[in-house]
């Protein structure tokens, strides 16, 4: 269900140089400018990850980045997926 979000319902802030990368992923923009992440980009992405974390991680991470009002983003470097 988390995953399929990221693919149906997507990021609607993504910064230019996010969009950028992600787009060169895979990825794709809607009409109404929302980012959309395939599942399969988001398991290939898990699969290469630094380290161990969870899916209550990211959505942690995210609400953070919304709630407060120092944080307009996750950084960028950290949004370029490794395939």
């Amino acid at each position: 269900m988390a995953l399929s979000i990221l693919g149906e319902i997507g990021l609607r802030s993504a910064t230019p140089h996010c969009r950028e990368a992600m787009l060169a992923a895979g990825c794709e923009v809607t009409d109404d400018g929302r980012l959309l992440i395939p599942l399969g980009l988001v398991e290939r992405c898990l699969g290469t990850a630094g380290r161990d974390f969870t899916l209550r991680d990211l959505y942690d991470m995210a609400r953070l980045a919304d709630q407060l009002a120092n944080i307009t983003h996750v950084p960028a470097h950290r949004c370029r997926p490794r395939i």
